[in-house]
């Protein structure tokens, strides 16, 4: 009775053990830093429950065909391969776990056989275990320990207590490598952004501006302390009587999840100029419900300056034109008066019609031809005096 007791107290205290080794990796998702320090911690939890002197974690990528071996602890062995390209599943320890996806326990003469047969790599150890890590019914990789002094090192229920971590090994690597996945897309998400000559933010559900790339945050005169203590965007519009119905609408329409496609908004820079802008905005949705948006705003006051200008001259020209009387076209004139029939059939005299229709004006005077017609007395007299007075006469007159 007291050895089964005995017996007992020892399978619960294993069990706590493994529950804690299993709380332990669940927990280093969130306290480390990277993936490194995750293999790290998965070694030293392990080590409570089974021997860990050699131990490594591989990384299998079936799309790709490549095995990594980002974490390795080895009596032996001391280098590696970091990355194998064009991975062969067939010739490797690893690769038949990953073949089978169960357990693999080998002793010394199963794994000499394999040595001459060219299907284990390295130091020929004297007994080996290794585990599929499977996540999303896919295999991910393989963990796995070996032992070069005690052939007898590793029973199967060390193969049970393996394989029931290593499905939380699994889970744990797999959000790692997708939460290191997310940050550096953020990074170059941002890298991309803080190049672009346009304003784009980020806002949680209380309107607070959680990102703001480099350009808005010269433009508007942002520091990281007011983002960190919260910085409405409502604060950045101009904030006029007149726009304030306006904004009051976008900003529901953004809690609303509703898409902005180019709306114009006059906002307040940081030397209190005023800055015309289009603003773009998609909602940022988690688990159907929207926690967000993004904000697109792009300047256009210098656009806009230059289509006041624009239409100012257009409208210089159109009065400027409105003012210049041009004639054209077939114009009906008498071949015998020369009298010009207007559009009311009525016939003018050539300077009425030409003064009408244009910006000329006239001033009255009487050709020689005309003179001759109308004033032939005039000319008479005129030729006399001149004959009189000619200086040929005048020359003899001095004789």
């Amino acid at each position: 009775m007291n050895e089964n007791y005995h017996t007992k107290t020892e399978e619960l205290k294993h069990a706590e053990e493994i529950n804690e080794v299993l709380f332990r990796i669940s927990n280093a998702v969130n306290t480390t830093k990277d993936l490194s320090q995750l293999y790290a911690t998965i070694h030293q939890a392990l080590a409570k429950i089974i021997d860990v002197t050699n131990f490594y974690i591989a990384l299998y990528d079936s799309e790709k065909r490549t095995l990594h071996f980002p974490y390795y602890k080895d009596e032996k062995d001391k280098n590696f391969w970091e990355l194998i390209v064009d991975y062969d599943v067939s010739d490797s320890l690893t690769g038949q776990v990953i073949i089978d996806k169960e357990p693999v326990l080998l002793d010394r003469k199963e794994l000499l056989e394999r040595k001459a047969q060219n299907r284990l790599q390295g130091s020929v150890p004297l007994t080996w275990l290794g585990v599929p890590l499977i996540a999303d019914n896919k295999v991910i990789g393989v963990m796995a320990v070996q032992s070069y002094t005690n052939p007898h090192i590793f029973t199967e229920k060390d193969v049970k207590v393996l394989a029931s971590v290593s499905e939380q090994v699994a889970l744990a690597i797999d959000r790692k490598r997708a939460h290191e996945a997310l940050i550096e897309s953020e990074k170059r998400f941002r890298e991309i952004a803080d190049m672009l000559p346009t304003i784009l933010c980020e806002l949680d559900k209380n309107l607070l501006i959680t990102y703001m790339n480099r350009l808005g945050m010269e433009v508007f005169g942002i520091t990281p302390a007011h983002l960190k203590s919260g910085l409405n965007i409502r604060k950045l519009f101009r904030g006029d009587a007149d726009d304030e119905e306006r904004v009051s609408i976008l900003l529901n329409d953004i809690l609303k999840g509703e898409k902005i496609e180019g709306d114009e908004f006059c906002f307040r820079k940081r030397d209190k100029e005023e800055m015309v802008a289009l603003v773009y905005t998609s909602p940022i949705v988690d688990a159907g419900e929207v926690i967000g948006a993004r904000l697109n705003i792009t300047d256009i006051t210098e656009r806009k300056k230059a289509e006041e200008e624009r239409n100012k001259l257009i409208l210089e020209l159109q009065e400027t034109l409105s003012e210049i009387k041009i004639l054209k076209g077939i114009i009906p004139i008498c071949a015998s008066c020369k009298r010009i029939r207007d559009d009311k059939g009525y016939w003018n005299q050539v300077e009425a019609y030409i003064r009408d229709h244009s910006e000329a004006d006239f001033s009255h005077s009487i050709c020689p031809d005309c003179m001759k017609k109308l004033y032939p007395d005039l000319i008479d007299n005129d030729n006399s005096n001149h004959q009189d007075n000619s200086p040929l006469e005048e020359k003899d007159a001095h004789h």
